[in-house]
């Protein structure tokens, strides 16, 4: 019987994730899972029905404060974003 290559799993995802496509779409869900890390948890509990489409992140929220707090920290937490999977995840936040 032949011996055949192994390769760990760890690096059978790896390998199949370094696709950019498939990597963007994990990344996506990452951001929408976690949305608390990168904001306030008092911010996030006013936020909803978060989406990603065409690199623009759309929020909802039922607060007009809170509205107004994600505008004036839109470009820092773009960075901030962007800087955590080390690449342009998002290009903008648009609130609803």
């Amino acid at each position: 019987m032949k011996r055949q290559n192994y390769i760990s799993l760890a690096e059978a995802i790896n390998n199949w994730t370094s696709d950019s496509s498939v990597k963007r779409k994990i990344d996506e869900a990452t951001l929408l899972n976690n949305w608390k890390e990168f904001v306030s948890p008092q911010i996030a509990v006013f936020t909803k029905g978060l989406r990603i489409d065409n690199n623009i992140l759309f929020v909802k929220t039922r607060s007009g404060v809170v509205k107004n707090e994600l505008t004036i920290i839109r470009k820092p937490l773009i960075k901030k974003i962007n800087e955590k999977f080390n690449y342009n995840l998002i290009n903008d936040i648009r609130l609803e």
